[in-house]
């Protein structure tokens, strides 16, 4: 397997901005939010587990995970929480596992929300990256996004605080800035990588 970066973050960070320009550089990124989400369709292999453990009311007319329900009850309950990561990251895990061995490249990008709060795939990880910017950027990039106030507040409360996120990442980019800003620290990142992964 070549070797990997994990990139996380909190909530409405920049991480997917970020991830979307590592890969116009051509480097390979494992989304572990995105194959959940597969999970999640109609058909997807936890459908029948959620409607089992959580009840009909989690699932859609078209068959899929009602998802902004369920992240509203998990975020809000703790015990709720774990039942759904029980059920969610074993797959998750194979999944990324999978698309990690079949990458092919200088180093590989696995980006996950919740990395060091669960301890996702850390053993497989060389560096971890933590895209970072101050609350009242992240509340208005949330917002930018259609994301609420209130939801934004219950999930960086489940989520690591800023510093105990910065103390555990081997780099950081700062992005309190502009789009081009970020991309230019995203291009420098990389510079760094390809070097420190071919010598």
């Amino acid at each position: 397997m070549i070797p990997f970066v994990g990139l996380t973050g909190g909530v409405a960070s920049g991480k997917t901005t970020a991830a979307a320009h590592f890969t116009s550089l051509g480097v390979p990124v494992v989304d572990a939010d995105d194959i959940g989400h597969f999970l999640y369709e109609a058909g997807g292999k936890v459908v029948r587990q959620i409607r089992r453990e959580f009840g009909a009311e989690f699932i859609a007319e078209g068959g899929e995970v009602d998802r902004g329900l369920l992240r509203q009850e998990v975020f809000a309950d703790v015990r709720l929480r774990k039942r759904l990561e029980a059920i969610t990251h074993p797959l998750i895990r194979k999944e990324c596992m999978l698309q990690m061995n079949a990458a092919r490249g200088t180093y590989g990008l696995l980006v996950a929300p919740l990395m060091f709060e669960t301890n996702f795939m850390l053993e497989h990880l060389q560096r971890v990256l933590v895209v970072d910017c101050d609350e009242q950027t992240q509340l208005a990039h949330g917002l930018e996004r259609g994301i609420s106030s209130e939801h934004m507040e219950l999930v960086m409360k489940v989520q690591y605080n800023r510093a105990a996120r910065l103390k555990r990442a081997d780099d950081v980019m700062i992005n309190n800035g502009n789009l081009t800003e970020l991309d230019a620290m995203v291009s420098d990142m990389h510079q760094r990588y390809i070097t420190m992964f071919t010598n």
